[in-house]
């Protein structure tokens, strides 16, 4: 009996089983056991789960960003289109007024108007004849003056250009 009872509490330390020495219930209550740990709760993988987690959220934070960033450049796109569209329209009058302007009877009203301005007739007209070559003519003037006077006032005439 103290032989049985040694040998069927075997330790992890008696790990070589002579299993010829054992009763048939024995060998039963071990394949049991043996079946009862093999059906153990297999480990959840935490780790797997967690990286799937973040790749999910980060692919979901990346969305969400260019979603933000494209209602961004909609906007600004939106309001540069509005300044054009008023950029173009300021373009069209000054081009209109630039027209209005530039018209020769917009100047002739004009000059005629608010300058008061009249149209040359044909006694006002007067032709200068250009077929000559250059040439100066220089007046001699008489002297009343005598020469003392004269230089004197050449001398002051002189000084007050120097001086302005």
């Amino acid at each position: 009996m103290a032989y049985e009872h040694k040998h069927s509490l075997a330790s992890r330390q008696s790990v070589a089983y002579d299993y010829a020495s054992q009763t048939q219930q024995e060998q039963d209550l071990r394949q049991q056991m043996r079946v009862h740990q093999g059906k153990v709760k297999p480990k959840v993988p935490y780790g797997k789960y967690s990286a799937i987690f973040c790749g999910v959220f980060a692919a979901l934070l990346v969305i969400v960003f260019n979603f933000m960033q494209l209602t961004q450049l909609t906007g600004e796109n939106a309001a540069l289109k509005k300044q054009l569209e008023t950029l173009q329209s300021d373009s069209k009058a000054l081009e209109a007024r630039k027209e209005q302007i530039f018209n020769l009877t917009y100047v002739e009203d004009r000059a005629r108007n608010a300058l008061g301005m009249i149209k040359a007739d044909k006694s006002q007209v007067e032709y200068v004849d250009l077929s000559q070559e250059d040439s100066v003519e220089i007046p001699q003037q008489e002297s009343e003056t005598p020469a003392f006077l004269s230089s004197l006032m050449k001398t002051f005439n002189a000084v007050v250009e120097y001086l302005k």
